[in-house]
């Protein structure tokens, strides 16, 4: 993890919590782009999350509900 951030220059940190938004479900990314997220999710708070759930349903719940 650490080559691949020094390689795109960023910090670790960030570079880790960037590859985890790309495990996000389909359907969870679809609701965020058609802006059906719940209104305090912002795209700092989810890149911020130490933990993201690993089930979808899950997932779907944490960014739709409020």
């Amino acid at each position: 993890m650490l080559e691949l951030a020094e390689e795109a220059r960023v910090g670790r940190p960030y570079f880790s919590r960037t590859v985890r938004l790309g495990f996000l479900a389909p359907d969870a990314i679809k609701a965020i782009l058609q802006g059906k997220q719940c209104e305090t999710l912002t795209a700092r708070e989810l890149a911020q999350r130490t933990k993201l759930p690993n089930a979808w349903n899950d997932q779907m719940a944490l960014i739709t509900s409020q």
